[in-house]
């Protein structure tokens, strides 16, 4: 009897020890910042036109992408988030050649490629790869060719849209002159978002024409425009031609006496004089113009790395980079999955970042809340 009670008691000694270590192993996960610190870095492989006539955008972009790969290793206090830089040089040839030395060789887990060209190539290969690509180009259809592709940057038919809005909804009788650059981002925006819309609404657009990046001279141009009778400009290009353009608008007198709108091309730095673009009507993100606390944040801590403001590029290319690493740290550290793990992470999301609430829909667009800016004294105000 003693002998079976002694072991009845050692019994229920063993069985208490062990729900105690269950219970405390229930209540005290392991820490998470502690578990990623087993893993190696998630390597990106970023491919940026770094060189030749776009390394103004390439370098903007390379900054946002280190000050936000930064930050997230701040976070996690370790480097989670390692960043390989390449030049593709504007050269879809090129760009290719990287992105098989990035996959081959460095085993990047994912990809971050700058305008359309450049992305259009790298695309099948991190598609046929199954490797993550993050594009900041605004083609809205490219991320619909592949599960692993994401578009994070703002989409030319969400610009057109907020322009043809303005143009729908104006009590006044508009008679529209579209000057646009010959670019083939452009002319898409231009043909199949911005020309349909004009003859659904019947909004009377007397004529188009188009100028080319390197034109200094707009005289006769503005001398058409302004025999036209137009009473409105739209412009749809990038800012290093603008200075031109206004100036001769200047000299002819048509400032102040014709509305001139535009999108994210008036959001860009350029050389204009505030004065000639006073009163500008802008399409554009509405962060832009309604900053939160995250926005301005962002711009001190640009600006303090780096000497200057940030710029519409180098914003969506930080916002977009916040929402690339943690989708990767989510999906592949701790062997959680793979790269379509990180992509059911990130479709039909909603992301809170410096461009406010901001969410990727089904195919991996991004889709930011756009709104109409007024350009005063320099400044771009709600419009």
């Amino acid at each position: 009897m003693k002998k079976h009670k002694g072991a009845a008691i050692l019994a229920n000694i063993i069985v208490t020890i062990f729900l105690i270590c269950l219970c405390i192993g229930c209540s005290s996960p392991p820490d998470s910042k502690q578990k990623i610190k087993e893993y190696e870095a998630i390597k990106i492989g970023v491919i940026l036109p770094l060189t030749g006539p776009m390394n103004y955008l390439g370098e903007n972009e390379r900054k946002a992408i280190e000050l936000a790969a930064k930050d997230i290793n701040s976070k996690y206090n370790r480097e989670i988030i390692k960043v390989l830089f390449e030049d593709s040089k504007e050269s879809p040839d090129q760009a290719e050649t990287i992105a098989n030395k990035l996959m081959n060789v460095d085993e990047v887990s994912a990809f971050v490629t700058s305008s359309y060209s450049i992305s259009n190539v790298v695309l099948p290969i991190a598609n046929k790869n199954k490797i993550i690509i993050a594009m900041l180009c605004t083609d809205p259809d490219i991320q619909k060719e592949s599960p692993y592709a994401f578009r994070l940057y703002e989409s030319m038919s969400s610009e057109a849209n907020q322009l043809l809005e303005y143009y729908s909804k104006s009590k006044e009788k508009k008679k529209v002159v579209v000057f646009y650059l010959n670019h083939p981002d452009i002319v898409k925006e231009l043909t199949v978002y911005l020309i349909p819309g004009f003859m659904e609404n019947k909004i009377n657009v007397v004529y188009y024409e188009p100028y080319d990046a390197t034109d200094k001279d707009f005289k006769i141009k503005v001398e058409r425009l302004k025999q036209s009778g137009a009473n409105n400009l739209l412009i749809i290009g990038h800012s290093s031609e603008h200075d031109s353009l206004f100036k001769e608008l200047a000299r002819q007198g048509l400032i102040g006496k014709i509305q001139i709108a535009g999108g994210w091309g008036f959001i860009m730095p350029n050389n204009v004089p505030a004065n000639l673009l006073k009163g500008t009507i802008v399409a554009g993100p509405k962060y832009f113009f309604l900053k939160n606390e995250k926005a301005k944040q962002f711009e001190e801590s640009f600006r303090k790395e780096y000497g200057y403001a940030p710029d519409l590029d180098t914003t969506f290319a930080y916002n977009g980079m916040n929402i690339l690493f943690e989708g990767l740290i989510y999906g592949l550290i701790g062997k959680k999955g793979n790269s379509d793990t990180v992509s059911r992470k990130l479709i039909n999301s909603i992301q809170d970042g410096v461009m406010g609430e901001v969410s990727i829909d089904t195919y991996g667009g991004l889709e930011v809340p756009m709104g109409l800016g007024l350009i005063q004294q320099g400044e771009i105000v709600p419009y």
